[in-house]
């Protein structure tokens, strides 16, 4: 899991579509997984880096609002956290971690998902991000408690 990022992040995106499963929500009907993000004339949305807008999940609420779930898993500077033999390594590993985890966060901001939500639908001006590790997250709440 710590090697490649894009294996990191299948296992994120598949932990949270358990989840929402696992909690009695059917896929297709209470939410949708890698739906593309478009415009009002049915354009696919690009990022400012030219790559489409591809969420994990997009959730339906009964009253018609849409919420933006995004997984992202940073793990290595976590492992060498755990992995870390000296207070001063420990605290280097987790501030690195306490970084990763802001620049993902700093990364669905700009993306802004919820400003594409069709009109009509409700929406939320925030997107959740899911960390499927407690242990990382707990980590990052005891270095960083504002973040979350």
């Amino acid at each position: 899991l710590t090697g490649q990022a894009k294996i990191q992040g299948d296992f994120g995106e598949m932990l949270l579509v358990d989840i929402l499963k696992n909690s009695g929500l059917e896929e297709g009907v209470h939410f949708k997984t890698q739906g593309v993000i478009l415009d009002e004339r049915g354009h696919e949305v690009k990022s400012e880096t030219g790559r489409t807008l591809i969420p994990d999940v997009i959730v339906y609420y009964p009253d018609d609002t849409e919420v933006i779930i995004d997984s992202k898993v940073s793990l290595n500077s976590y492992k060498e956290y755990m992995n870390a033999d000296t207070v001063e390594d420990k605290k280097r590993f987790a501030k690195e971690h306490v970084r990763s985890v802001r620049s993902h966060v700093d990364e669905l901001k700009k993306k802004d998902y919820a400003s594409y939500i069709p009109d009509g639908k409700k929406k939320v001006d925030y997107n959740i991000m899911f960390i499927p590790m407690e242990g990382a997250f707990r980590l990052v709440l005891e270095e960083d408690p504002l973040l979350w």
